[in-house]
């Protein structure tokens, strides 16, 4: 066995978890709750957004989960709609989506 395997099995045991990696993540987002308590308000967020490169005919890819916008009092649509209003109609968005529950059944090829 290696190390590795040896640390993922003594820590699962720890937190009596089986999915390691989602509590881990569980426990992480809750931390910084904690540290992280400023309040964002949508205009700083298109503020935000406009310096990372948002804009008007440009191609974004973003790929997010909503867990981490505990600071931000909106609804996943307006963050939304405020992506979609800075790249115009002539730009584009994409954000890929994956189903909660990976175990789903296969396609066959």
């Amino acid at each position: 066995m290696s190390m590795r395997n040896l640390v993922r099995d003594v820590l699962r045991r720890v937190l009596r978890t089986r999915d390691l990696t989602s509590t881990l993540r569980r426990r992480r987002v809750a931390l910084k709750r904690r540290l992280y308590k400023r309040p964002i308000s949508l205009n700083d967020t298109r503020e935000l957004l406009t310096q990372m490169g948002f804009g008007r005919g440009r191609v974004v890819w973003v790929q997010s989960s909503w867990n981490e916008f505990y600071n931000l009092p909106a609804k996943p649509s307006d963050v939304l709609n405020l992506m979609l209003d800075l790249l115009g109609p002539e730009g584009t968005l994409v954000m890929p989506a994956f189903p909660v529950n990976q175990d789903l059944p296969r396609c066959s090829r």
